[in-house]
């Protein structure tokens, strides 16, 4: 089984161009991660393709923490088998 969170947190602060230390489960996306529009996007488009899922915009929409999304993709059966 892969590390969802682990995976997820390194792929924000990869994008962001933050330290890891900075992305937690908490961590929301405009307010503590400054993402706009664009950066979200480009999180969600990276995140699909490491884990071989679809987000549809309106999921996207409501990813608002990053926990959000770990918490999506936790309940994913592609991801956790």
């Amino acid at each position: 089984m892969i590390d969802v969170s682990a995976r997820v947190q390194a792929i924000v602060a990869d994008r962001l161009g933050l330290p890891l230390e900075e992305v937690a489960w908490s961590s929301h996306f405009t307010e503590d991660l400054a993402a706009d529009s664009l950066d979200r996007l480009e999180l969600r488009l990276a995140i699909e393709e490491a884990f071989g899922v679809r987000i549809t915009d309106d999921q996207q929409d409501a990813f608002v923490r990053v926990g959000d999304v770990i918490q999506y993709l936790e309940r994913q059966p592609e991801v956790t088998a």
